[in-house]
């Protein structure tokens, strides 16, 4: 710009030298010096035509239009015979654009950068332009602390004056900080102050939270926090007078020094109102909805949580262009302050449009179904981030942001925008392996929860080997009326052939055909019952004559017991579910806030081959520990019983296991009780096999911290959540008494009715959310276990997605 200015002034004097004198009515004019540009096109730009009058003010707007063109390097003005000539040179052309050495800003965001700015391939290289955008580059670099970075636009003419435009970067190494020194400081040491404060000289390398490099804006964050500090104390006239930041001779490090004037401590005794009072109810209610008291220290938290209190409320009654001020009334003999809370309430406005951006797969329906705000109704605040919390809890996008808009002409009239960033709402699992056992082996399933962007949830998988295949079917409609009532189903078959159908410590072979389905009904905004109608059909042979097993095969008398393994049976299965559940969760693949709980109760009616109950609860609550939710504390809880009515009994193929995904650090099933044989030899139960047969009851926790991801950047930190954690759980069965003829000889023998048997682990889990699905690698160390248990140190799993 400085370049533009001293040509342009220079020419200016020119053109006044040369007119000083001269006013005459144009005859024609003509442009010198013209390449690409026609003269029509040049003529255009100018700020008079033929038949005009000139003189010498209208030399420097003719100079001024041209330059502003950007088109011309020069300008010089001449006149002849009242013929006015413009002898110009024009700027080259931009053919090419390159970018070398950047790593802290990507090409892209420099390109998108250079075509606010009007630098692009074809247009005329304007070297005012690129002056201004290599500095505006540099004083990026510095705001981030690369004290020694540079960027030059290299510029290489070219035939047919063009030009290939080339910025270099040279970003050299971030400063580190190193020292933060406060002058005037005795509320708080320096070390407290240092404590709150993102930027921090020596940081330990486990400390993610801190960083030694020097960014501008992270200076001003920790200024922010420090104010925050103070005025949480009472420190309201708290200020920062100096704030120096030096820089090493190597410009490698930075010093910074904060100089406070601390000011006194003040007391509120009053507070008092202005403005529009009446949406709020009068200054009596009010005072009433005061977070704070009166006569005591002031906290600058508590004053800005009623603030935004007060401006929520008046949002919730359509005014969205509110505002609410403080301003403070000192008295500085006893040092106290009077509060006034000035509210401009604005004009009422009403919603004309609901508008969606960025939903590409998902149909506006399935997203306006969600929110409470209405077209046509007057704007509320609550109703917004309410269907934002919706439309998070779907899962269907990774992000989702509000604003309000207002519109043009009509001030009682806003737009609510919801701009959505769509997640992959599908999982798709393909598996080819080869087993000394199992052969050949194939899976397949595909699992969306946002079917052609319909809302619709389907998952179809299929599995073969040599011993096991199996097939389900899952569809739900979480909208089979408009009252968001759901109906689902799903259909599923499964046959299993055990590998050693003679060695007695393996699973049994069983054929299952199943259906049912599952009628959701909404009871509030967080809580749903669900009912559900199931069949199920078992078709099972070959089964270890276990201990545990004895009341299921002995009512269905299908074979003596005084053998190994027992003849088959089929079983019919009809049952009835109702379930409830409490979910706040702020997002369903990656909660960082919110709990959900649910509970299960399930029962098969008399007609079925076994009469039986069942009871299953979950639990998961997080619990953010700062401002970005990416430190949250995570507590979980799962717990199962069942047991027969009428004199039967819960079948083993109904009973719970533990292990691996549910309690890391064990194999999957793994856990608990093992089958204790009957032994020919012996005439009773007296071997304990390597089988696990699981129980009737059970409970599983974990409490967990997640954290950012070490080494990852902020691009990729959604995509993958690591957890550290301490799990711990139990499986046993209730009704479990020792056989009493013989006794167990085995040292892992342990009492399997026992509650308190408990498991304990500890590990780390990292979670990548990939394209295809939700991948998990778990690492874990049993802490505790009992004899027999299977522990394993590293496990992984892929989720369904469904």
């Amino acid at each position: 710009m400085v370049m533009k200015n001293v040509i342009l002034t220079g020419a200016l004097l020119s053109s006044t030298a040369i007119y000083a004198n001269s006013n005459f009515k144009i005859n024609s004019i003509e442009f010198i010096g013209l390449e690409r540009i026609s003269q029509k096109a040049a003529l255009a730009e100018l700020p008079l035509k033929k038949g005009d009058y000139f003189n010498v003010s209208e030399s420097s707007k003719i100079i001024k239009a041209l330059y502003d063109t950007g088109n011309y390097s020069s300008i010089d003005l001449s006149s002849k015979n009242n013929n006015l000539i413009i002898s110009v040179k024009e700027n080259p052309i931009i053919a090419n654009i390159e970018i070398s050495g950047n790593k802290a800003i990507k090409s892209e965001m420099i390109k998108d950068n250079l075509k606010k700015s009007g630098v692009v391939v074809g247009s005329p290289l304007d070297q005012s332009k690129i002056d201004q955008i290599d500095a505006g580059l540099e004083d990026f670099y510095y705001s981030v602390g690369n004290f020694d970075a540079t960027v030059k636009a290299v510029v290489t003419n070219l035939p047919r004056n063009r030009v290939n435009l080339n910025f270099v970067f040279i970003e050299g190494l971030s400063s580190r900080i190193k020292e933060i020194n406060f002058i005037g400081n005795t509320v708080f040491t320096t070390q407290e102050i240092k404590d709150n404060l993102k930027l921090q000289s020596d940081v330990p390398w486990w400390n993610f939270v801190s960083d030694e490099k020097y960014k501008q804006q992270s200076l001003s964050d920790d200024i922010k926090t420090i104010d925050k500090m103070y005025k949480r104390k009472g420190y309201l006239k708290f200020k920062i007078t100096q704030n120096k930041v030096s820089i090493s001779p190597d410009k490698k490090g930075v010093y910074i020094t904060l100089k406070f004037d601390e000011g006194k401590k003040y007391t509120v005794t009053d507070v008092t109102y202005s403005g529009d009072l009446k949406a709020l109810g009068g200054v009596s209610k009010l005072k009433s909805e005061l977070p704070f008291k009166l006569n005591k220290i002031y906290n600058g938290d508590l004053v800005d949580i009623y603030k935004r209190q007060l401006k929520r409320k008046l949002n919730n009654q359509g005014f969205s262009n509110s505002r609410v001020q403080v301003y403070p009334i000192f008295n500085d003999v006893n040092n106290s302050v009077v509060l006034n809370f000035n509210i401009q309430q604005g004009q009422r406005s009403y919603v004309r449009q609901v508008i969606f951006q960025g939903n590409s797969e998902t149909k506006d329906t399935v997203i306006r179904r969600e929110l409470p705000q209405m077209e046509g109704t007057w704007y509320n605040e609550n109703k917004v981030q309410l269907g934002k919390r919706k439309l998070n809890q779907l899962g269907y996008f990774k992000q989702v942001d509000t604003k309000t808009q207002k519109v043009p002409n009509s001030p009682d009239q806003v737009d609510v925008v919801y701009d959505v960033q769509e997640n992959n709402t599908g999982a798709f699992n393909f598996g080819i392996g080869y087993g000394t056992e199992t052969k050949g082996m194939f899976k397949a399933g595909v699992n969306e929860r946002n079917f052609l962007g319909t809302g619709y949830k389907v998952g179809l998988n299929g599995q073969t080997d040599a011993y096991n295949k199996s097939l389900s079917l899952d569809v739900m409609n979480p909208y089979f009326t408009l009252d968001g009532v759901s109906l689902g189903g799903n259909i599923h078959f499964t046959k299993f052939t055990n590998p050693n159908n003679d060695d007695g410590n393996s699973d049994y072979n069983y054929t299952n055909f199943g259906l049912s389905t599952t009628l959701g009904i909404p009871v509030s905004e967080n809580n749903r019952l669900n009912f559900t109608l199931g069949y199920e059909h078992y078709d099972i042979s070959n089964i270890p004559n276990f201990w545990q097993y004895r009341d299921t095969i002995l009512q269905n008398e299908s074979g003596p017991l005084n053998q190994e393994i027992v003849d088959a049976f089929s079983t019919n299965d009809y049952s009835v579910g109702v379930g409830f559940t409490h979910n706040t969760l702020n997002n369903p693949q990656q909660p960082t806030n919110g709990n959900k709980q649910a509970i299960n109760f399930t029962v098969s009616l008399p007609n079925s081959s076994y009469k039986y109950y069942t009871m299953y609860l979950s639990s998961d609550n997080y619990f953010p520990l700062n401002e970005k939710q990416n430190w949250v504390f995570y507590l979980n809880f799962n717990g199962g019983y069942g047991t027969g009515y009428g004199g039967s009994t819960l079948p083993f193929y109904r009973w719970y296991s533990l292990g691996g995904s549910s309690l890391p650090g064990f194999g999957y099933n793994q856990v608990g009780p093992r089958g204790i044989q009957y032994d020919p030899k012996t005439g009773g139960y007296t071997n304990l096999t390597d089988s696990f047969t699981g129980g009737n009851a059970l409970y599983a926790g974990k409490i967990s911290l997640i954290t950012p991801t070490p080494i990852l950047s902020e691009k990729y930190q959604r995509d993958v959540r690591t957890q550290v954690f301490v799990a711990a759980g139990n499986v046993w069965n209730t009704q479990y008494k020792a056989p009493t003829n013989n006794v167990v000889n085995n040292s892992d023998y342990y009492d399997y009715s026992d509650p308190w048997a408990v498991r304990v682990s500890t590990g780390v889990q990292l979670t990548w959310f990939s394209p295809i699905a939700p991948l998990s690698f778990t690492f874990a160390k049993a802490l505790k276990s009992y004899p027999g248990d299977d522990e394993s140190f590293f496990s992984f799993d892929i989720s369904t997605g469904f």
